[in-house]
């Protein structure tokens, strides 16, 4: 395959539902240019439009040191090739992969990334929550299918934490323990998300976020709290936690 090279940066375009540049990665590419040029040794890769299938980062930092950007052309490409690519580079995040489904509408990824939006709940979180699988995630096969009781809960889980936070610690940020612990302990039915909510605007400690199974037990606390019959209790069986009703 032809390397060719030029100084017309402009004359490239975005691949569409490629992801947003990443400035500290430009800066990075350009000192280590600086440092050794390489950039005809790994030239980017363009479609017969000109699109950047892959080097979009290279691009960026040869533009601004002004130096030549070395490119082939790959004639065959397709949409979905620019993930397969980029899997083998910088990895890319959740929020990657939604804004490439996204930008060629796909409306299922539109709907999840609003409801992170309006939760301020990240859109990892969002997905783990929901149990999706990675390999749908990165195929454009999700499906917007939440039901009524799991945007209950990320509800509760969003004005707990913000309660939390005006209430106890302005600096407080959901963690991925947390939300493995919002997730086990909401799995049980009985246990009402808005009634969690109430709870907790009456109990007078902070939840701390340290690992699963102490923020678990915080939560049966605060479940708890003021509460003279159907108590729960918390055993760890196998590393295993089972919720199971105390008399």
């Amino acid at each position: 395959m032809k390397i060719f090279q030029t100084k017309d940066y402009n004359s490239f375009k975005k691949f569409p539902g490629n992801r947003k540049i990443k400035e500290r990665h430009v800066i990075k590419l350009m000192s280590s240019i600086q440092l050794i040029d390489r950039l005809e040794q790994y030239p980017i890769i363009v479609n017969q439009d000109n699109q950047v299938i892959d080097g979009q980062h290279r691009l960026e930092a040869a533009k601004r040191l002004n130096v030549p950007i070395y490119y082939v052309v790959d004639a065959e490409s397709d949409p979905e090739q620019i993930l397969i690519v980029n899997d083998t580079k910088l990895n890319w995040v959740v929020e990657d992969r939604f804004d490439y489904w996204i930008e060629y509408g796909n409306k299922d990824y539109q709907k999840i990334k609003d409801l992170s939006n309006r939760l301020k709940i990240s859109i990892g979180y969002i997905v783990y929550y929901a149990g999706f699988l990675k390999a749908d995630i990165q195929n454009g096969k999700l499906k917007y299918n939440f039901t009524a009781r799991q945007i209950e809960e990320l509800e509760a889980i969003r004005e707990i934490l913000d309660s939390n936070s005006t209430r106890f610690d302005k600096n407080f940020k959901l963690t991925a323990a947390a939300m493995r612990a919002f997730k086990f302990f909401f799995s049980h039915r009985y246990i009402e998300p808005k009634d969690m909510l109430k709870k907790f605007n009456l109990y007078q400690k902070p939840l701390r976020l340290t690992n699963m199974d102490d923020i678990v037990q915080q939560l049966c606390d605060i479940y708890n709290y003021k509460r003279i019959t159907n108590r729960i209790g918390l055993l760890a069986n196998k590393k295993k936690l089972t919720l199971v009703p105390v008399i």
